[in-house]
């Protein structure tokens, strides 16, 4: 029982109301509250029947599971019984009807239940804590298997049920998990800047200590809501970000690369990554039908904007381009720009010819056009007239 002593009051998820009347009798601690006598509570200022009958509740549970006198496991109408009538609503709504149930429900279910918030998830989680406890283990919410060694999670390729069953996205405790060894497939060491995350959810991350997608896939749901500023938009954002990364939605932008030219690869390139009003500038900037590329005035007339707003358009649009889980789209075109580096360093003619013979293109890119691409991959160092594969 261990785990139930660190258990804290504010972990039982009893309310505001509930949680100011244990203050005021100077209960802080799970062993207080068994030990308190309840009815004491009446004579606090502001608390009535329901608190009196929500800590009866908790003190039922928590002493059940506390005791270990009855050799069966609690069953899931005493541990719903403990709860408020909310907190059982939003259960219901997912269908919960056994300890199994309990155990395998998950902080991203209860996103989308309006007048859904953090006081009634940590109501939920405390009463969940209880189940995963009761059955020795995790639980995967879709196949209900119970793994009793969480951490054999990230010896297997990523998977939807078992990524779901992660921290970030069910809020379980990172303890439960202990210290994982990441197979290659979870790309555990990309940073979080290479990520697709708006500037609000990278600066979150950065605010809460998450530098690389292994560390963020360990830290709970709940506590990136913690911070100031956050919310379940911002979260959702994180969480998009890496479900994108790790469970085949790469693979699919990958797969609607068209390659039959280099303009056809940009376009798709910039309209599966980029936002749709900043993809058209991007391709018009590479607009492959013009000897050169189109000026700031040039595409400022086209779109009805001001150069300043294109410049700003285009820096936004390289910062985001920059980022791996965006280059990666682009694998194939990457991978054939090293092989026709090699060792050495190629000029830029070099380089568009070669590319021209590994795609088949009928026509032979723009050279500015080539160095200006190669400029959005760090693995590649474009000089005035030659190329370099770092």
């Amino acid at each position: 029982m261990a785990q139930e002593r660190t258990v804290k009051i504010h972990d039982l998820g009893l309310g505001a109301r509930a949680e100011g009347a244990l203050r005021a009798l100077g209960v802080n601690s799970v062993e207080k509250l068994l030990a308190l006598d309840v009815d004491k509570v009446l004579q606090v200022p502001g608390c009535g029947r329901a608190v009196h009958e929500r800590l009866l509740a908790v003190q039922k549970r928590l002493g059940l599971l506390r005791g270990r006198k009855a050799k069966r496991r609690p069953t899931i109408a005493m541990l719903l019984s403990s709860m408020g009538a909310w907190a059982r609503r939003c259960l219901e709504s997912l269908g919960v009807k056994s300890l199994y149930d309990l155990a395998a429900v998950r902080f991203v279910d209860f996103i989308t239940i309006e007048g859904f918030g953090l006081t009634t998830w940590r109501e939920i989680a405390s009463v969940r804590r209880q189940a995963i406890q009761s059955l020795g283990g995790i639980v995967i919410w879709k196949t209900r298997a119970v793994l009793k060694s969480p951490a054999a999670i990230f010896a297997r390729p990523p998977a939807e049920d078992t990524l779901l069953a992660l921290p970030l996205f069910s809020d379980l405790e990172p303890a439960l998990f202990g210290s994982p060894k990441y197979g290659p497939e979870w790309c555990a060491h990309m940073k979080i800047q290479d990520l697709a995350l708006s500037v609000r959810a990278f600066s979150l991350c950065e605010r809460i200590r998450v530098k690389t997608l292994g560390q963020m896939l360990l830290v709970p749901a709940s506590r990136f809501l913690e911070e100031r500023n956050s919310h379940y938009g911002t979260l959702k954002i994180v969480q998009d970000a890496v479900k994108a990364m790790l469970l085949g939605a790469l693979a699919k932008q990958q797969g609607a690369v068209d390659y039959r030219s280099f303009k056809r690869m940009l376009d798709c390139w910039f309209k599966t990554v980029l936002q749709e009003s900043f993809a058209a500038v991007l391709s018009e900037r590479f607009n492959a039908r013009h000897e050169r590329m189109r000026t700031y005035e040039e595409i400022s007339k086209a779109f009805g904007i001001t150069r300043a707003r294109v410049g700003q358009i285009l820096d936004k649009a390289a910062d985001e381009l920059c980022r791996k889980q965006h280059l990666l789209v682009l694998d194939r075109f990457w991978n054939a720009a090293k092989q026709v580096a090699g060792a050495e360093t190629v000029t830029l003619g070099q380089m568009a010819r070669g590319l021209a013979d590994a795609f088949d293109w009928q026509d032979v890119p723009q050279l500015i056009a080539v160095a200006e691409v190669l400029m959005f991959n760090p693995d590649f160092e474009v000089m005035q007239t030659a190329i370099a594969v770092k």
